[in-house]
């Protein structure tokens, strides 16, 4: 896995060079003796001012991280220009460490140096960022005994564009890296891209040709594409980037299943069906009432027009018309019975 904190050429994206308010700074000290400073092997545009403060905290990165296959440098420095009125930056790199014993090291630590760079995309796209690689090209000068390698790639989510060059010459005790990148933003690169390019050509190794010796390169592993997630691995382990320090806007989330919602019987038409059921019956129960009622209503009013049928009323209710209880069916028998006597002997 790279580390994104060792590659010099992805570290810098100062905000001053993606807002455009970059521009001259006061230079800074001195670097300390005997240690060569970087700009002297680039032809610097005439109207770009360094940077020190960013070129100090890039050369202490620089000095921590390992090169060649795990070498320390021995020296390390890293220059930044910037054009009038900001919108790109001129980084100038070198790092010297101690040759490898044998010819096969040295051409395992040029490989991994020359991966390091260009592992500068990679490790962008790591946080779902698209990626353009635009090109890459590495190449063995026999006749100069240099390795030379050109990257150039976008990053549409910076809206910048960055151009490299890397020299790399070795001494019978060292490992030479000249390094210079020109890091444009996208609306500047028809304006700033041509005299960026002249000192990328420019770049030379501090190396002689004398102290040069031949080296070769090792073959490269294929690269992934930038632009591709990487495959999931099999047995069910599923691969995962490695923690990020972001806001989380470029990051790409799997769909997440959803079950599909039960479907619910509406129980509002029963309620209606049987609210009316109700009505109904009290409807029915009160028409019968209401006729039970007129029948008594009516019998009342026969009654009450009718003498006859009030005293049978009466009777039955077992008084008489003047209140006085009436006597029971054998008395009223025999009243009846000797009236009877009474009116046939007068007669």
């Amino acid at each position: 896995m790279i580390d994104r904190s060792k590659l010099v050429f992805f570290a810098f994206l100062p905000a001053a060079v993606l807002s455009g308010r970059a521009g001259a700074q006061p230079a800074g000290p001195a670097p300390p003796a005997g240690v060569a400073h970087a700009t002297d092997r680039v032809r610097v545009p005439p109207s770009w001012q360094p940077a020190p403060g960013r070129s100090e905290t890039l050369t202490r990165n620089l000095a921590r991280e390992q090169h060649f296959a795990g070498a320390r440098a021995i020296d390390t420095s890293v220059t930044v220009h910037v054009p009038l009125g900001g919108g790109g930056a001129l980084i100038v790199s070198r790092v010297r460490v101690s040759a490898p014993a044998d010819a096969a090291g040295l051409a395992g630590a040029v490989r991994a140096e020359l991966d390091l760079v260009r592992g500068a995309a990679r490790a962008a796209a790591l946080d779902g960022s698209a990626v353009e690689e635009i090109s890459w090209q590495e190449r063995v000068l026999p006749a100069d005994k240099l390795a030379e390698a050109s990257f150039e790639w976008r990053h549409p989510g910076n809206q910048t564009l960055s151009r490299s060059r890397v020299l790399i010459a070795a001494s019978r005790t060292d490992v030479d890296l000249v390094a210079a990148e020109c890091l444009l933003r996208d609306d500047l690169v028809a304006q700033l891209g041509a005299v960026c390019q002249d000192a990328l050509m420019s770049l030379t190794t501090p190396l002689g040709a004398a102290e040069r010796v031949p080296f070769s390169i090792a073959p490269a592993a294929p690269a992934p594409s930038v632009a591709t997630a990487p495959p999931t691995p099999t047995g069910g382990a599923s691969l995962r980037a490695p923690p990020q320090l972001s806001d989380g806007s470029t990051i790409a989330l799997p769909p997440t299943p959803v079950a599909p919602a039960q479907t619910q019987r509406d129980p509002r038409p029963l309620y209606l069906i049987g609210g009316l059921a109700v009505l109904a019956a009290l409807f029915l129960w009160n028409r019968s009432r209401r006729k039970e009622l007129e029948r008594t209503l009516a019998r009342e009013r026969a009654a009450a027009d009718d003498p006859d049928a009030e005293a049978l009323r009466d009777a039955a209710r077992g008084t008489t018309r003047d209140g006085t209880a009436a006597t029971d069916g054998k008395g009223n028998g025999e009243r009846r019975g000797g009236d009877g006597g009474d009116r046939g002997e007068e007669r």
